[in-house]
């Protein structure tokens, strides 16, 4: 909000209510009755007035009616004549008859007049005795003569012609001519030619006062105001005319403020109200020029933007106003080499410069050169910022002549250029915005641009799917393609076992000729181009002019109008013995042909997607090819149709899943993922369980044969729980679901607790361990768990493909920053072995899940191809390097580098108990128990339940059931078990549920009640969810049996204490 505020000098105010009090008090002394009346009622009477009317306080009338004087007679004489006559010229002046306050009645004469503020001055006086009366007149007049003379404005009077006949002493103070110079002339010579259109010789009858300019004798004008009435004579004729005359030129000038300050207002809130309506800154900038050019009367207004990354010296007005004697400057690149260096930072700081001549302005010479060629003489310069940034500047250039900028004139200007930084700054907000939005709007647009193409995808996949004719096929895959690619062409070729091609199909716009029927002579596939397609990548052809893989093909190219082209090959799986040209040397892809779109009206520029949507048609289709021959065979060979039509399905099926999106693959692999650790571990823990409760003869004892056989089924089992936990391992890498967890850990510790993993089956191959592990060796910030796997991998391989007697070891040395590729010190790991040695050819494959470099080698040492996968991804997440080094019938050497710091000297560790029993013997559990505590197991696995619940009660322990977590709350709460084995996955209620439900219950006892938690989802986010759901412990399955009761009989043990 603004506020306006204009200034007035009062003093002449002041000067004129003294005179008026000086006359009122000369009022007073007159011997004619003076009243004032305002709305019929006196608001001042003389002493003369009261003595007339016979009245001896002023009381008497003040505040009463004027009416109170005359007969009903005299008033409708009143209403009938003489108020017309003063509504029209405002003066009415005759004899009347009046009544005193005694009754009688005396003539009169009565003279009105009507102010501009609309009271009545009455001036009357008895015409009883006339000599009296004309001397007294004389008085008067000799007292009116000084009234006027002393007056501050001026008394005139005109005869009907306009010329003066009376002018008072003031007209020579207020325009410099003497009275006696313009009497008999026109006053209509001495009003401004403008205003003499509102002068006539009739005026008076009107309009009784007139504002206009008046003629000083030195040539400029005031301002003047007249209030006017008509002269008449005793029969009411106008004879003349007589007014007041004051000098309004100061109140003209404070009005001419005030309306400036008013426009500038109006034109201030047209640029705000524009800024807020609109975003187009071009339109804003030349309203902002023209309203302002025209509002301060300058030659140019122009906004000049500098250039981007020109160190302001250079730039070009973007908007302009100039009148029509000066040049444009729009456009017009402007280079001021001296700008940048001595002006740019005080107009960045919010500095204006105003210059009344540039000449004499102390600028520099160079600027001053460039403001000459504009014909620049004043200027006055706003920055206009955008942010913190000098974006522009508001130039208000004065061309004719030199000009002094008034302050207020500028504080003006710069609230304009306040307003339009903000349009600035809105608008390029605004861009900014736009830029965003068109991002948004192609993200959005290759969004649905891939959706449309996904669903073309789905819809050729379909159609494939519901037909096994190979020419109808064809003919959609091809209607499809040329309807997505929108190209002029597409087609299919095929190729044949004898090295020829044939064009199978073809779709082609009906401008261009058909090449369906076109022999290729001497066409060439070279080899580079046949590996090329193998690989399954499609090739963009921009030009096939220029195309050195396909010379042979110019004349084929110049028939079809071929300009350029996408070619994608149609692989398809080897699934016999076959050998020919489209058969890679690995045996494993064929070349069944190739899926062409081409551009035949001008040369395209074919984007990487474009070329990815065929290559997945051309996968669909050799998919639905390969489909069709299947099915062809299951026509030709009965006798092997179930297999045929097994095919066919699994051929189905592929299609299917392939059309899948990659969101959904991606969720699938997560639930098996999620899932297998359950499913499997599950029933493991029936089988290893139930084989440690026999080996410990809990259902009785066992001879020789049966004791063989229960280790069988044992080891057979801890080899599947290896084998999964190496696949989970590999996929939780992969998918970057596995966080370290990172310490510092002993590097001899971490040597010697590997070791004891292979010391039994070293002995047993009596093989010679050898260690090189230094006393003084760092501490490592690793996954202790992980890096100890690493070792257990490498080192359990060693003795794997080792020979009996051979030797294995272990080394480990410190590197300096200059010895590894690190550029820092690093902990070096090396495994060696004697062993039966690694072909170089076999190294890459080591690496690969689930391969093994030889079937032979598979046969003969167990194994599932992860363990060296498992190595390599572990060490490269602490950043490491893994290195082989074999040799065939000599051996192997696997290391593994790990950067390290120096860390802080460790805190010793104290020691606590392992819940473990490694050495097989006598198992606390086994104790004879002083009562037979209740256990409730809540498990939905009959296998495991059977397992479990006959080992504990083998073991001295009652054992009550439950299916689901539901059925264990109820059990809880009528059967009051002394502890809980809660199995986590269970149908109706999981088990994380039971617990919390359990833990939360109004019965005390239950928050303190003993839990187990058991599940199959062995990590160690599920091991954090059992504990805050309320569990005491955690045990993860496969359960050992002996680790089991040994954590009940230590919790039982706590709760008793």
């Amino acid at each position: 909000m603004n506020y306006l505020g204009v200034r007035f000098n009062i003093t002449a105010l002041k000067l004129a209510e003294k005179t008026l009090e000086q006359q009122l008090q000369v009022f007073d002394a007159a011997i004619d009755g003076i009243a004032i009346i305002k709305a019929d009622n006196y608001i001042y009477v003389n002493p003369s007035h009261l003595n007339l009317f016979g009245y001896e306080k002023t009381e008497d009338l003040i505040g009463k009616s004027w009416r109170l004087l005359y007969s009903q007679q005299q008033i409708e004489r009143f209403e009938k004549e003489i108020f017309p006559r003063l509504r029209s010229d405002r003066f009415w002046q005759g004899e009347m008859i009046a009544n005193r306050q005694d009754g009688s009645t005396f003539d009169q004469e009565l003279s009105l007049t009507i102010t501009d503020e609309g009271l009545w001055i009455c001036v009357c006086h008895d015409l009883s005795d006339h000599p009296e009366i004309e001397t007294e007149l004389a008085k008067s007049e000799a007292l009116f003569r000084g009234l006027v003379e002393g007056s501050s404005d001026l008394i005139w009077s005109c005869d009907l012609d306009g010329k003066f006949i009376y002018l008072s002493p003031q007209f020579e103070t207020f325009f410099g001519w003497e009275a006696s110079e313009w009497i008999g002339k026109s006053f209509l010579d001495l009003v401004h030619p403008d205003d003499r259109e509102i002068m006539d010789k009739d005026y008076p009858q009107k309009r009784n006062h007139l504002e206009f300019r008046h003629l000083h004798r030195d040539g400029h004008y005031l301002w003047v105001k007249v209030n006017a009435t008509a002269i008449k004579n005793k029969q009411g004729k106008i004879v003349g005319t007589q007014g007041i005359l004051s000098d309004i030129s100061k109140r003209k000038a404070s009005e001419q403020v005030l309306n400036q300050q008013v426009q500038r207002e109006k034109l201030l809130r047209k640029i705000t109200q524009r800024i807020r309506q609109s975003l187009d800154l071009q339109s804003i900038f030349q309203t902002a020029c023209q309203e302002i050019r025209s509002l301060i009367e300058a030659d140019r207004v122009s906004i000049f933007k500098f250039y981007p990354e020109s160190n302001f010296d250079d730039g070009e007005m973007v908007a302009e106003s100039v009148v029509a004697a000066f040049p444009s400057v729009m456009a017009i690149p402007i280079h001021d080499h001296c700008f940048g260096e001595k002006y740019s930072h005080l107009y960045a700081n919010g500095k204006y410069q105003a210059v009344g001549d540039i000449y004499n302005s102390g600028m520099s010479l160079c600027h001053i050169e460039v403001l000459a060629q504009f014909q620049i003489r004043a200027n006055l310069i706003i920055p206009l910022l955008c942010g913190n940034d000098l974006w522009g500047l508001l130039c208000i250039h004065q061309c004719a002549t030199i000009r002094h900028w008034q302050q207020s004139e500028i504080e003006y200007i710069q609230q304009i250029a306040n307003q339009l930084a903000i349009a600035i700054q809105q608008a390029s907000l605004y861009q900014q915005l736009q830029c965003e939005l068109l991002v948004r709007q192609e993200v959005e647009r290759l969004i649905a641009q891939q959706l449309r193409r996904q669903q073309v995808l789905a819809n050729i996949n379909q159609q494939i799917r519901e037909s096994l004719d190979i020419n109808q096929i064809l003919e959609k895959v091809t209607e499809q393609v040329k309807n997505i690619l929108d190209c002029d062409r597409v087609i299919v070729f095929q190729l044949f076992a004898d090295g020829s091609s044939q064009i199978v199909e073809e779709l082609v716009s009906d401008q261009f000729v058909t090449l369906k029927n076109f022999q290729l002579q001497n066409e060439v596939w070279s080899q580079e181009i046949l590996d090329y397609y193998w690989q399954g990548l499609p090739r963009i052809v921009p030009d096939v002019m220029n195309d050195i893989w396909t010379d042979c093909l110019i004349e084929y190219n110049i028939i079809g109008q071929i300009q350029s082209k996408i070619v994608a090959p149609i692989l398809q799986e080897v699934i016999n013995n076959d050998k020919h040209r489209w058969i890679d040397a690995k045996n494993i892809s064929k070349l069944w042909g190739i899926l062409v779109v081409y551009a035949c009206q001008e040369k395209r520029v074919w984007q990487k997607s474009e070329a990815q949507l065929l290559q997945q048609i051309a996968n669909q289709l050799a998919i639905a090819i390969q489909q069709v021959s299947l099915f062809d065979q299951l026509q030709q060979e009965l006798n092997e149709r179930k297999i045929s039509q097994q095919k066919l399905i699994e051929s189905n099926q592929e299609l299917a899943i392939s059309n899948e999106q990659l969101a959904r693959a991606t969720r699938l692999k997560d639930e098996f993922l999620a899932n297998m650790s359950h499913e499997l571990r599950t029933p493991l823990n029936a089988i290893l369980g139930m084989s440690e409760a026999l080996t410990e003869e809990i259902f009785g004892s066992l001879n020789e044969k049966q004791q063989q056989a229960i280790e069988t089924i044992a080891s057979s089992g801890t080899h599947l729980l290896s084998l999964i936990n190496d696949i989970l391992d590999v996929a939780k890498i992969e998918s970057g679901k596995i966080e370290l967890e990172s310490a510092p850990t002993s590097i001899n510790e971490l040597c010697q607790s590997s070791l004891v993993f292979i010391q039994q089956q070293a002995i047993q191959k009596r093989l010679q361990i050898q260690t090189e592990i230094p006393p003084d060796l760092p501490d490592l910030f690793v996954d202790e768990r992980r890096i100890r796997q690493v070792l257990i991998n490498l080192l359990n391989n060693a003795v794997k493909f080792t020979p009996k007697g051979g030797r294995v070891s272990l080394t480990v040395q410190v590197e300096s920053s200059t010895e590894t590729a690190f550029g820092r010190p690093s902990i070096c790991f090396a495994v060696r072995d004697n062993g039966i040695g690694i072909t170089p050819e076999n190294q890459d494959k080591l690496f690969k899940p689930f391969v093994q470099i030889d079937s032979a080698l598979n046969r003969q040492y167990a194994g599932t191809g992860l363990g060296l996968v498992l190595v390599k991804r572990i060490v490269e997440m602490h950043g490491g390097q893994l290195e082989v080094k074999s040799t065939v019938g000599v051996g192997s050497c696997f290391s593994f580098r790990l950067p390290y710091k120096q860390l802080p000297s460790p805190i010793p560790k104290s020691s606590s108990p392992q819940s473990s029993n490694l050495d097989g013997g006598q198992n606390p559990t086994t104790q004879v128990l002083e009562t037979s505590p209740v256990i409730l197991l809540a498990e939905d696995h009959e296998a495991n339940v059977i397992t479990i619940s006959r080992y504990l009660k083998a073991k001295g322990y009652q054992v009550i059931l439950a299916k689901n977590g539901q059925e264990a709350i109820n059990l809880v709460k009528s059967q009051s078990p002394d502890l809980i084995l809660m199995d986590i996955q269970m149908p109706i209620m999981n088990g994380l549920e039971a617990i919390k439900q359990i833990r939360e219950d109004s019965d005390h006892r239950l928050a303190t009640l003993p839990i187990i938690a058991l599940t199959a989802l062995a990590t160690t986010k599920d091991q954090e969810k059992c504990l805050e759901a309320g569990a005491n412990d955690y045990l993860a399955k496969p359960v050992k049996l002996s680790q089991l009761t040994s954590t009940i009989q230590e919790i039982l043990a706590k709760e008793k204490n």
